[in-house]
């Protein structure tokens, strides 16, 4: 078996994309406990079916309509023109301040639906073509 040596520039794409993940974090937690029926589970938004297990509960962010996590954060790098060549060279007042408008641009842009955890597993294999933009994309030079 081969070990496999991540591309330094998928690496760092990789942690670009986390730091944006943990910044929505809470907002995620948020839409998901707002959902939670009084009656204490989920209605899944793809199937209408009640999700009684919090731990089976997932937000996943619509790729039918092209709002996918990496369709929205390639869509925001290039907005903002971000050269993510440059990202481990800024200060934390210029990170804090991507990552605030980053948190601004993904609770205006996306679209988030309650699934359980297989639906979201489904969800990602139908339309991980559409998802899956290669970590080149994100670089804009």
């Amino acid at each position: 078996m081969r070990n496999y040596t991540k591309p330094e520039k998928k690496q760092v794409v990789d942690d670009f994309l986390q730091m944006l993940r943990k910044a929505v974090a809470p907002y995620i937690k948020k839409y998901k406990e707002a959902r939670k029926t009084p009656k204490g589970y989920w209605i899944s938004d793809f199937s209408g079916y009640r999700i009684k297990d919090s731990s089976k509960v997932q937000v996943d962010h619509n790729a039918a309509i092209g709002k996918s996590f990496r369709q929205l954060a390639h869509k925001f790098i290039s907005d903002k023109q971000i050269d993510l060549d440059l990202v481990s060279f800024m200060s934390k007042k210029e990170l804090d301040s991507i990552l605030k408008d980053w948190v601004q641009f993904h609770n205006i842009e996306c679209e988030l639906q309650i699934v359980s955890a297989s639906q979201n597993k489904y969800l990602w294999l139908k339309y991980k073509d559409k998802i899956n933009l290669p970590y080149t994309c994100f670089y804009i030079n």
